[in-house]
C-alpha cells in the first residue's frame, strides 16, 4: 500500500514536474516569438527601446518595462513623436478565439504613465508620405479595451518651437475595438463602440495674442464637459497695442462651465464631421477691449453664414444655450481720454441649427435676451441659411427703458458728445445680405436732447449744439401710437464685422428718426 502511495506521488511529481517545464519552455519559447516578432514587425520609422519584457501564457499576458518609443518620417532618423510610458501591459489574449475563430483578441491593452511629445515641424502631411502600399490584415483583431492611464500630452508648435498644446492627467478608454482587412486602410484604422476621457490642466496656445486654459475635460457616453474655460490675452492692453500692426481686441473670455450632449465625430466619405444634440455654456464673462488708434485690419470679414458653409468639415449642433452671460466692451478712439464703456449683462441666448448640413431653405436662428447698461432690457432676433449665396439675413430687436445718459461714458470719449432724455421702447428690423441692407426703426422716447462737446471734453460746444438742435425732434412729435419712425439704408463695408454692419443700421435709422419730420396721423 505505501508503496503504491510513493508511487503515485512520485508520478504526480513527475507530471507537476513535466507541467511546470513545459510551462517554462513555453514561457521562454513564447518571450523569443514575441521579441522577435517585434523585431521584424516593427517599420523602419519606429525604434524602441525597453528595461524588461514578460510573458504568462496561461493568462495570455504580455508586459513591457519603461517602454520608449520613437517615430519618424520614412526618410528621417530625427522623430517627430515621442512616447516614454512606465510600462505597457497587453492582457487576456484568448487562444479560442486565435483557434477557433481566427482572430487576435485580447481584453486590454494598458499604457501606463504615458508621456506624448509631438513636434509638427517634423511631421509631413499624407501628401508627403513616401510609403503609400495599402497594409494587409491576415487576421481581424478585436481588442476590448484601450487604456491610457495617467499620461501627458505635449505638442509642439512647427514654427516658434513652443508648445501648442499641453495636457495632463490624461485618463482614456476605447471601448470594443475592432480591426481588419477593410478597416485597417481607412484614417482612423479601426472601429469603436464608445469611449471615456479625463484630461486637466489643459493649455493651448491660441495664436500669438491669446492662450486658452481649461481646469479639466472629461467626456463619457456622448457627453463633453469642459469646467472653467478661459482664454486670455498675452499682452496688457497697452501692451498689445505696442506689438500689433493691424487692430486686433484685447480679449479675456471665462466660462464656468460648458456640456455638450450626444455628442459625436469621426470620417464620413474622407470628411471629418462633429454633432451635437443639445449643448450649454454657463456664465460667460467676456471682456473686449478695441483700441481705434492702431490701423484698421483691412481683410474681407465674412458673415457667419459664410463662415458656416466654407467649414472644412461638418459641423451639427441641434441647439445650444447660453445662460446668464456678461459682455463688456471698450473702445478707445483718443490718446487724452478714457474708452469709452458699454455693458450687457444677464445674457441668455438660445440658438438652434448651428450647422452647415441642412438642406436649402432652413434657418438657423439666434435669440437673445440681456440688460443693456444695468437697467434697460434688450433683445435680438436674428436668422440666416448657411446656404444661400447672398448670406441672405434678418435681424430685429428692441431696447426698452433706456435712460441715455447711463451711456455718456461712452458717447463723450468715442462721438465728443452727451446724451438727455429717457427711450421708453425702441424696435428695429434689419433685412440684408453681404452687400447692402435695409430696415426700419420706431423709437417711443421723451425730452431727448444731444449736446456736442467742445474737443477737450470739457465743456460744451454751444454753436454746434444749438445747431444739432434744429434739427432733431424731441420726441413730441409722434404717430397716433405715439412712435416716431425712421428708416435705414446701409452698404456694408466688407472689412467690418456683422456687429458694426447691424450697427450702421440701428444708427442710421436712429438719426432718421429724430431728424425727419413726420406727420401726425
Amino acid at each position: 500500500m505505501s508503496t503504491t502511495k510513493n508511487n503515485i506521488f512520485i508520478t504526480l511529481l513527475i507530471f507537476i514536474s513535466v507541467v511546470v517545464l513545459l510551462i517554462a519552455i513555453l514561457q521562454l519559447l513564447a518571450k523569443q516569438k514575441v521579441m522577435d516578432f517585434i523585431t521584424e514587425k516593427t517599420p523602419p520609422h519606429v525604434r524602441f527601446q525597453y528595461q524588461d519584457l514578460s510573458v504568462n501564457v496561461l493568462n495570455g499576458k504580455i508586459q513591457v518595462e519603461h517602454l520608449s518609443l520613437w517615430f519618424s518620417e520614412n526618410d528621417t532618423l530625427k522623430p517627430h513623436t515621442t512616447i516614454d510610458m512606465m510600462g505597457l501591459v497587453i492582457e487576456g489574449f484568448s487562444y479560442w478565439h486565435y483557434v477557433v475563430n481566427n482572430t487576435v483578441h485580447f481584453n486590454a491593452i494598458v499604457l501606463k504613465n504615458p508621456d506624448f511629445v509631438t513636434h509638427l515641424d517634423q511631421k509631413r502631411g499624407r501628401k508627403d508620405t513616401v510609403n503609400t502600399r495599402s497594409v494587409h490584415l491576415s487576421k481581424s483583431i478585436t481588442i476590448r479595451t484601450i487604456e491610457i492611464h495617467n499620461g501627458s500630452l505635449i505638442l509642439m508648435d512647427k514654427e516658434g518651437g513652443y508648445p501648442l498644446v499641453k495636457a495632463n492627467k490624461i485618463n482614456f478608454t476605447l471601448f470594443d475595438n475592432k480591426s481588419d482587412s477593410l478597416s485597417i486602410n481607412k484614417k482612423i484604422p479601426f472601429t469603436y463602440h464608445d469611449y471615456s476621457l479625463f484630461a486637466s490642466n489643459i493649455i493651448t496656445d491660441f495664436g500669438p495674442y491669446e492662450t486658452v486654459k481649461v481646469d479639466s475635460i472629461f467626456m463619457e457616453n456622448k457627453v463633453l464637459r469642459l469646467q472653467n474655460l478661459t482664454l486670455e490675452s498675452k499682452y496688457g492692453k497697452r501692451e498689445l497695442s505696442k506689438v500689433l500692426r493691424t487692430e486686433h481686441d484685447h480679449t479675456t473670455l471665462a466660462i464656468k462651465d460648458i456640456v455638450l450632449q450626444h455628442i459625436d465625430f469621426g470620417f464620413q466619405d474622407e470628411r471629418f464631421f462633429i454633432s451635437a444634440n443639445i449643448g450649454k455654456i454657463e456664465s460667460p464673462h467676456l471682456e473686449i477691449y478695441r483700441d481705434k488708434l492702431v490701423a484698421d485690419d483691412l481683410s474681407t470679414k465674412r458673415l457667419y453664414s459664410r463662415m458656416l458653409r466654407e467649414l472644412p468639415f461638418t459641423l451639427e449642433v441641434m441647439e445650444l444655450n447660453i445662460n446668464d452671460g456678461h459682455l463688456g466692451y471698450e473702445e478707445l478712439v483718443n490718446a487724452d481720454t478714457d474708452a469709452g464703456r458699454l455693458t450687457f449683462d444677464h445674457i441668455k441666448v438660445k440658438l438652434r441649427n448651428i450647422s452647415n448640413t441642412y438642406p436649402l431653405g432652413g434657418k438657423t436662428t439666434i435669440n437673445v435676451e440681456a440688460l443693456f447698461m444695468e437697467n434697460a432690457p434688450a433683445r435680438l432676433d436674428w436668422s440666416f441659411d448657411v446656404n444661400s449665396s447672398s448670406d441672405a439675413f434678418l435681424a430685429s430687436g428692441s431696447f426698452k427703458d433706456l435712460d441715455f445718459s447711463r451711456i455718456n461714458s461712452f458717447l463723450e470719449s468715442n462721438l465728443r458728445s452727451k446724451a438727455k432724455g429717457h427711450a421708453s421702447e425702441i424696435y428695429f428690423t434689419v433685412n440684408g445680405n453681404a452687400t447692402n441692407s435695409s430696415g426700419d426703426i420706431k423709437m417711443k422716447y421723451q425730452d431727448l436732447e444731444f449736446l456736442v462737446l467742445r474737443k477737450d471734453r470739457l465743456a460744451i460746444n454751444k454753436m454746434l449744439t444749438a445747431i444739432g438742435s434744429l434739427f432733431m425732434d424731441n420726441g413730441s412729435k409722434t404717430d397716433k401710437e405715439g412712435y416716431r419712425n425712421g428708416l435705414a439704408t446701409v452698404e456694408r463695408d466688407p472689412t467690418k464685422s456683422f456687429y458694426n454692419y447691424l450697427w450702421a443700421n440701428v444708427r442710421e435709422g436712429v438719426v432718421h428718426t429724430i431728424t425727419r419730420r413726420q406727420k401726425k396721423e
